[in-house]
C-alpha cells in the first residue's frame, strides 16, 4: 500500500511540474510585450521608428506627440551595444557617421554619406516615463 500512495504522489508531483511548465513558458520579443510607446510625427515618409537613409545621408526629424521629454535608453551601431539604462547621459550622441540630439520631445537624427561599400545599422532606445521606443536606421550601400 505504500509503494502505491509513493506512485500516486510522485505522478502528481510530475503533472503538476509539466502543466507549470506548459502554462509558464510565453516567448517575449520587443513587440510582444504590451508597453507604452511613442506616438511620432516626423517628416519621413515612412515608418518613423524603421527608417531607410540612402547612400548619400541625409537629417530626419521626429516629434514625439505624446511626452514631452525624452532620453536615451540606449545605443546600437551595427550590432555593437552601449545601454544607459535610467541614468540620463545625454542629450546629444556623436558617432562616426551619425549624430542624434534630443530637445525635449524632438529627436533630430543626421545620418552622413555612406562610403564604406556597406550596409549600416543604427537602433536607439528611448525611454519617457514608463514608455519606451525604438528608432532603427538602416542607411543603404
Amino acid at each position: 500500500m505504500n509503494m502505491n500512495k509513493f506512485k500516486n504522489v510522485t505522478l502528481a508531483a510530475l503533472l503538476l511540474i509539466i502543466l507549470t511548465t506548459i502554462f509558464s513558458c510565453r516567448k517575449n520579443t520587443d513587440d510582444d510585450i504590451n508597453r507604452t510607446t511613442f506616438k511620432w510625427t516626423s517628416d519621413y515618409t515612412g515608418d518613423p521608428r524603421n527608417i531607410t537613409v540612402p547612400a548619400k545621408g541625409g537629417t530626419y526629424k521626429l516629434v514625439c506627440t505624446n511626452y514631452q521629454t525624452l532620453r536615451f535608453a540606449s545605443k546600437t551601431v551595427d550590432d555593437s551595444s552601449v545601454i544607459y539604462g535610467e541614468e540620463v547621459i545625454s542629450t546629444g550622441i556623436v558617432g562616426k557617421w551619425f549624430t542624434a540630439e534630443l530637445t525635449g520631445n524632438t529627436l533630430t537624427i543626421t545620418i552622413a554619406p555612406n562610403t564604406t561599400g556597406k550596409i549600416r545599422k543604427l537602433i536607439f532606445g528611448l525611454r519617457a516615463d514608463d514608455a519606451v521606443d525604438r528608432v532603427k536606421i538602416t542607411q543603404e550601400k
